[in-house]
């Protein structure tokens, strides 16, 4: 259930999208064993690969981006740092927390591979690539946290933002639906998947990066 500062945190994603803190705050609102519980068991339930990370509580080592950049051209982790620095992210400012059982490791993993995943999906770092990512995560998960993130970014688009609700529909839609395809990319060892090929790590995982997934889109309609 959501706290008074999970709602005051909600009330100040809704009038502000751009800062993180506040999103922070209303994560810490959702991190408790009754609502991870549930979302913890459907994702064992749907990969060994997340089964195995629960039991390790497997980890990312800080990003070396000197040895990302010396990985193979279109390597995954290359690829990584080049949308890093594209996108104008502190390396030093990517979050590290905690975890010591598996409820602080669902935070902890999902904070430290966020940028992975707009990296995977192409999703931009604007408010629509954001709502569209959380709309993959949902797809992927039962987090209440994406659902009020979502439900935070469309009342800012009622309020204040009208003119972007195409691109932030759009990106939602397309976000939900990338998400269901792919498979569960919750726990994976992304460590040893650095220096492979992104074309083959994106094969593998039925990740369809959301350029093609828009062009798909538009030819079904």
């Amino acid at each position: 259930m959501a706290t008074i500062k999970g709602v005051r945190a909600f009330v100040t994603v809704v009038r502000d999208t751009s800062s993180l803190e506040p999103i922070f705050q209303l994560r810490e609102s959702f991190t408790n064993p009754k609502m991870l519980t549930p979302m913890i068991a459907d994702l064992k339930a749907q990969s060994a690969e997340a089964r195995t990370a629960f039991r390790i509580l497997r980890r990312l080592p800080p990003w070396n981006f000197a040895a990302l950049d010396a990985l193979p051209e279109g390597s995954l982790g290359r690829h990584f740092a080049e949308h890093v620095r594209a996108a104008g992210i502190d390396p030093a400012a990517l979050p590290s927390l905690p975890a010591h059982d598996e409820f602080e490791y669902v935070a902890a993993h999902l904070y430290e591979t966020h940028d992975l995943w707009h990296a995977l999906t192409g999703f931009d770092i604007d408010v629509a690539g954001e709502l569209g990512l959380q709309a993959f995560y949902l797809a992927q998960q039962r987090s209440a946290l994406s659902l009020s993130i979502l439900s935070a970014g469309m009342l800012n688009t009622a309020i204040y933002a009208m003119d972007d609700r195409v691109r932030r529909l759009d990106a939602i839609s397309v976000g939900w639906g990338m998400g269901r395809y792919a498979k569960t990319l919750f726990g994976i060892d992304w460590e040893s998947l650095l220096p492979e090929s992104l074309e083959q790590v994106r094969a593998r995982y039925r990740i369809v990066p959301v350029t093609q997934a828009f062009k798909q889109v538009k030819l079904a309609a």
